[in-house]
């Protein structure tokens, strides 16, 4: 192990999506709630509308990050979340 420790470089990167993190805090500041979480999975891009022309809420807008690495995330049989990828106040939109 140590190695592995000396011959190797590691990169820690605790925060990716550091506007949802800030979205979550400013939640929490507003409400006081100690217990309830926003669930921001996607950056803060701009507000897209749905299929039918709606603003997307501001929880749903943006892109989902993981959908833009080459790496299993772009599969190319589609199950029902990666068909989301296309819409842009989906969860798992990867953007245009």
């Amino acid at each position: 192990m140590k190695k592995m420790l000396s011959q190797n470089k590691f990169y820690f990167i605790p925060i990716v999506n550091v506007d949802g993190v800030a979205l979550i805090e400013e939640d929490h500041i507003k409400s006081k709630e100690m217990y309830t979480l926003v669930e921001k999975r996607k950056n803060m891009g701009p507000t897209a509308t749905d299929d039918d022309n709606h603003p997307c809420k501001e929880v749903n807008s943006g892109v989902d990050l993981n959908r833009n690495y080459d790496y299993d995330w772009k599969l190319d049989q589609e199950t029902e979340d990666e068909a989301g990828r296309h819409k842009p106040c989906s969860e798992f939109y990867a953007g245009s």
